[in-house]
């Protein structure tokens, strides 16, 4: 099968009867006569195309079905079936009334799939706006969601998680507060303690920012994770009070993340504390709050990392070694 690459075809599938990747260019007099007549053909030895003929001879073909990848609008590639075999029947009409359909059938999927790619994007792109909008609201905010999807990849690659479910993580750690998108200002800023209303309010963005994701389907593995980042391991969390291991793992390990950059980064009702505050914090909560093993591991790939002296944290430059005394 090849793709179109400006004027020309290029080579990118290709295999045996056995089922070898073994590289075979397209022949160009082939190629020719598809865009000559913009449909499938067939050729056998005894057709007598003498310009086709020397061209297949010349690279051992005895026969060949060849058919465009029309998207509707133009041919963006070729599939061929090449018949080299001496002992084996050559290709005929039949045969290509039956390639015509398949090769109609791939043009479709690789548009769709084109087509599909390119929504996601878009909506990623859109999605991950509505990020950057959110966090402008709030300069004491900015940056939190990017920096959160950097500490969940960190352990997640620290651990040797698939690297599906590892960019699966990330996504969903970069989007875990795109449900306060909807909640006011004088709640998500305010100085005070919050009213019992406001901090329902407050805790209904992990359900809000499902509901933002449910509608595309390519979102559907980032919502178990969104949705329950602010369960506990005690049972004591929210939205559905879910406990231990049936908390997803994704959305434990993002409470982790999570709850390390509100603590070392300053908030509009207090000041960010120092790596070493942090790591005290996060050892007092375990077992509680947060998943015991997760945040030993997550403590141990800030020491592999040396994370807290990365650019992030900006003008509070941390000490070179600044864990000590935290073990």
């Amino acid at each position: 099968m090849g793709r179109r690459d400006g004027d020309d075809f290029v080579s990118v599938i290709s295999r045996t009867r056995e089922g070898k990747a073994e590289e075979q260019s397209l022949s160009r007099a082939v190629r020719n006569r598809i865009l000559e007549r913009g449909q499938a053909i067939v050729f056998s030895s005894a057709d007598g195309d003498f310009d086709l003929s020397e061209s297949l001879h010349a690279a051992s073909i005895k026969s060949v079905l060849c058919a465009p990848l029309w998207n509707g609008q133009r041919i963006i590639g070729l599939v061929q079936i090449d018949q080299r075999g001496r002992m084996l029947a050559e290709f005929d009409q039949r045969d290509l009334e039956v390639f015509a359909v398949f090769a109609h059938q791939a043009a479709l999927g690789i548009e769709n799939a084109r087509l599909h790619a390119g929504l996601k994007v878009a909506i990623e792109q859109s999605i991950n706006g509505l990020v950057r909008a959110l966090e402008a609201k709030d300069e004491y905010t900015s940056g939190h969601s990017e920096t959160v999807a950097k500490l969940c990849n960190m352990v997640a690659e620290y651990m040797r998680l698939p690297k599906e479910y590892t960019e699966t993580l990330t996504r969903a750690a970069t989007l875990h507060d795109i449900g306060k998108i909807g909640i006011p200002d004088r709640v998500l800023k305010k100085r005070g303690t919050l009213g019992t209303a406001e901090r329902r309010l407050i805790r209904s963005h992990p359900e809000r920012g499902s509901r933002i994701l449910e509608p595309f389907d390519f979102f559907a593995p980032l919502i178990p994770i969104i949705l329950h980042h602010h369960e506990c391991w005690d049972g004591q969390g929210y939205p559905h009070a879910l406990a231990g291991d049936g908390i997803p793992l994704g959305a434990r390990i993002l409470a982790v993340a999570d709850t390390y950059d509100a603590l070392v980064s300053d908030r509009v009702y207090r000041t960010g504390v120092g790596v070493q505050a942090a790591v005290k914090e996060l050892k007092r909560v375990s077992g509680s709050q947060l998943d015991p093993e997760l945040v030993s591991i997550f403590v141990d790939t800030l020491k592999a990392q040396d994370y807290p002296t990365r650019q992030r944290m900006g003008a509070r430059l941390l000490p070179q070694d600044p864990f000590a005394g935290t073990n």
